[in-house]
This record gives structure tokens, sequence and C-alpha cells, in this order.
């Protein structure tokens, strides 16, 4: 009896990676010419900007072993898909011209025109992060074992370089500073008074009411949120939203309670929805696992009376059902199911019954050849160069096992370049030490182990329930010797880069 809630699990465990299989064998993707922009002329009087996201493409196709791209039977043996994005990239242009106000055909061609792609840039953007380009490959196997993983993926980029002026960042401290602005002006709009009642009461009288209850207002929100009617309340709504969300969710929600839930969710605030809607749905749960269990003892003593009746009248002829992802199913829609999904029961719930520990679940590469980062002053034609980081052969790798989980992050090369001081007998302020710096990293995907990372800069492994039972969790890092040069004018410039002025202070420390 012990054994069947595991055989249970293991078949809907089988069932659900065989539909799985099924999707991702038909599943297409294919997105083209995407571009938001936001536009602002508010925050920074004087100098508008926009800002945006482009995308050329996106596709996600089936092709063969060869990763080449044909279409490929439901009988094949593993199931591969190519993943390839073009040219996704975020760009903040200062001192922008609009584009609003043109006909929806005009705008339409704008928009893509204002998309970079590999074969046109677009020259005119202030690139945050520049176009990025890259592929994955995805594979998912029939068969599971110490070296072929079920679901088996690598990512590759060749390069993710970020940028950043001076002008950029003033818009951004100013936009943080109007959307502070716009906070504090949300929370008295309801007080503030209108034009009609300044032309009345006079100015100065209409804003002295207006400050005084703004002060009074918080003072009285304060004792309230306190008292002992403010708590009972609270509890009732509560009790009440659970109660009601909990109908809402298998759609049993009529009548006034309909009413009534839209009246709570009105009055309640987004954090305590978020909290009373995760208790009824905790509460959903136990109660639908407490029906499941009284309708299996259920069940469990029809069969037995069943037994009893079929032994005294000498027949034991019943349909037999069985439990599927919650749905019950005679042996007919059951085989029938199975046959349209080719899915053999047996054969699946033997081979999750043998998986050895070693086995490999989920094996997730990724490799980025080159990135940087940069701060600029001045604007794109005649900027000046603050700052620039330079990193080269940036890997990552993940295995998960059926009782253990390995992940591995390794940095081939590192260099931060200082442009602070001209003619400085230091450019380079960030390096691996001279002595033995390899001309290029020897870091390579197909070796991604601890033992085979030795001319990386950095290498960091983390380990959960390792294979050799050495510990509950292992740590590994290593790091090459690098020289460091420490300048004052450098630091001194970074730290003036990033101050924002003194009038944006406090909206800077609030929305931190």
């Amino acid at each position: 009896m012990l054994m069947q809630p595991l055989l249970d699990s293991l078949k809907n465990q089988g069932f659900v990676d065989t539909i799985l299989a099924k999707i991702i064998n038909n599943f297409q993707v294919t997105v083209k010419n995407i571009h938001i922009r936001y536009e602002d002329s508010v925050s920074v009087p004087g100098h508008p900007f926009a800002a945006g996201i482009t995308l050329s493409g996106f596709t996600i196709i089936s092709v063969d072993g060869n990763w080449e791209k044909a279409f490929i039977p439901s009988t094949a043996g593993a199931i591969h898909k190519l993943a390839e994005l073009h040219s996704f990239a975020v760009y903040f242009n200062t001192d922008s011209e609009s584009i609003r106000g043109l006909p929806p055909q005009q705008s339409a061609d704008k928009f893509r025109s204002l998309i970079s792609t590999e074969e046109n840039p677009v020259n005119e953007h202030q690139f945050i992060l520049k176009p990025v380009s890259g592929k994955g490959k995805i594979t998912m196997n029939n068969t599971i074992s110490d070296r072929v993983p079920k679901f088996d993926v690598e990512l590759d980029f060749e390069e993710i370089s970020f940028l950043l002026d001076n002008h950029q960042y003033r818009d951004v401290i100013s936009m943080v500073d109007m959307y502070h602005f716009f906070l504090r002006n949300q929370q008295y709009r309801k007080i503030r008074p209108t034009e009609e009642q300044i032309t009345e009461m006079g100015r100065a009288k209409a804003l002295w009411k207006f400050a005084r209850e703004a002060v009074v207002g918080q003072v009285h929100e304060k004792h309230k949120e306190w008292s002992w009617a403010h708590f009972a309340e609270r509890r009732t709504d509560r009790k009440r939203y659970v109660l009601l969300y909990k109908k809402k969710l298998p759609g049993a929600l009529q009548g006034p309670d309909v009413k009534e839930f839209d009246d709570l969710e009105a009055k309640l605030s987004y954090e305590d929805l978020r909290f009373y809607r995760s208790i009824a749905r905790a509460e959903l749960r136990k109660d639908i696992q407490i029906r499941r269990k009284l309708e299996e003892e259920k069940k469990k003593e029809q069969q037995a009376k069943g037994g009893w009746l079929s032994w005294a009248w000498g027949s034991s002829s019943h349909a037999s059902t069985d439990e599927i992802l919650g749905v019950q199913m005679n042996d007919q829609r059951r085989k029938e199911l199975f046959d349209a999904l080719e899915y053999d029961e047996k054969a699946a719930t033997a081979a999750a019954f043998d998986v050895p520990k070693t086995s490999l679940k989920t094996r997730v590469k990724a490799r980025l050849q080159k990135g940087s980062l940069a701060l600029r002053s001045g604007t794109t034609q005649s900027s000046v160069e603050i700052m620039s980081i330079v990193f080269q052969d940036v890997w990552a790798k993940a295995i998960q096992r059926p009782t253990s989980l390995d992940a591995l992050v390794s940095l081939g090369d590192l260099h931060v370049y200082d442009s602070t001081t001209p003619n400085s007998q230091y450019p380079e302020i960030v390096k691996i030490k001279s002595d033995d710096t390899p001309t290029t990293s020897t870091v390579h995907l197909s070796s991604m182990d601890e033992d085979d990372n030795s001319n990386a800069l950095l290498m960091v492994k983390f380990e959960q329930s390792p294979l050799d039972e050495r510990a509950d969790n292992g740590l590994t890092v290593r790091l090459r010797p690098m020289e460091v040069v420490y300048h004052r004018g450098f630091v001194e410039a970074i730290y003036a880069y990033f101050k924002p002025p003194e009038t944006q202070m406090e909206s800077v420390a609030a929305l931190l």
C-alpha cells in the first residue's frame, strides 16, 4: 500500500514529460520588428529624451541532429530546437526629437526604421545596451544517463556592451525625481483645492486649509491603524475576502458575492490582496487534498464491497477507472490518450524507477565571448571616456541530477581602464598579473570542470548534495593573481559622476 502513491506519482511525472515533449516538438516561435519607445519632455525642461527597446528578430525552430532546419516527425528519437536572437538593444536618446503625432502608416514606418539590425545599424541611437545577438540550442532526449541529459541547453553570445554618458544619467535621475514628485502628489490629490475653491476662499486660505488637512490626515491615519476598531475591520475583511476568493478560483462566485468581492478589491491595498490571495490558495489546496483523501477512502470501501459481492455472486466484471492528473479515466479512454501521445506507461514507470543518482536530468551551458561597460562624459559626437571595464570568456554551467545540483561560473580575463588622467603611467588599473598571462583564454565549453579552469581569472563552483557525499553543500572559489592600482583621482571622478544633484538626493534616497 505504501508503494501505490509512489507509483501514481511516477506515472503522472512520466505522463507530464510525454505531454511536454509533444508540445516542444510542435512548438515554433517567430517574432520580428519589436520597438517599444517612451518619450519625455517634462522631466528635464528644454532637454526632451526618448528611451526604447528594439528587437530585430527572435525565432525558435525545429532542426535535425546537425542543427539544420528540417521537419521532424513525432517518432524522432530526440527533439532539437534552435533559438536565435537578433539585435536586441536598449537606447536612451538625449535631446531627442519627438515622433508622436505622425499618421499611423508613417508612424509604423518610422518605428520600423529605428530598429537596428546587423545589415542596417541605426547610428542616431545612444545605446545603453548595444545590439546583442546570440544562439541557443535546446535538446530533449528520450533517454537519460550520466552523459546524456534529459534536457540539454547551450547558449552562445558574441558580445554584450553597456554604455552610459552623463547626459543619460542626468535625464534618468530627473525622471526618477519627477516620478517621486508624482507619487507625493498622488497621496494628497483628493484634498488638493480646486480652482473654484481657490477663487472662492482666496489662494492663501485655500492652501493653508490644504496643508492643515494633509498633516492632520496623516496623524489620524497613524492613530487609526493602531485602533481596535481598525484591527477588527481588517480581520473581517480578510476572512470575507479569503472566503470569496476561494469561491472565485473555481468559478463559483455569483449573485451578491460578486459586488462584495469587487468592493473589497477596491478597498484593500495591493499588498493586502497579495497576502490574502496566498492564504486563500493555501486553504484551497488543503481542502482539495482532504477531499481527495476522503474520495480515495470511499473508493477503497466501494472496491472492497464490490469484491465481496462479486465473489458471492460469482462475477468480477467491472469497469476499472484510474486518475491521471486529477481526471478520472476508464481503460478505453486511457488507452486512446496514451496511443495519441505515443506513451508507454510500463516503460515510463520502469525507467523512472531505474534512474541512478549520477544521471543527468538537466544541463545548461552558456558562453559570452566578450563584454564591456563604459562611462562617458558628453554627447555621442564629443564624448570623453572616463572608465571602461572589458571582460572576456565568461562561462556558466549548471547540472541537475536526481539528488544533486552543480553550478559553475568562470571569467577568463578582466581589464579596467582609467581615462581620467591623460598620459597616465597606469592606464590599466586592474589586470591579470603579467608573469604568466596567456594571450587567450583556454577555457572550453566541452571541458567545463573545476580541474580544467586553471587559466581562468575567476572560477566559482557551487555544489548542492555532492555525489561523493563529502558535505551537504560545497563552494569552491579560485582567483588568479591580479594587479590593482589605486588612483585617488579615478575614485573621486567615479563618485562625482554618480552623485546626483542636491535637489534630487531626496527622491533618489526615497526610491532606494
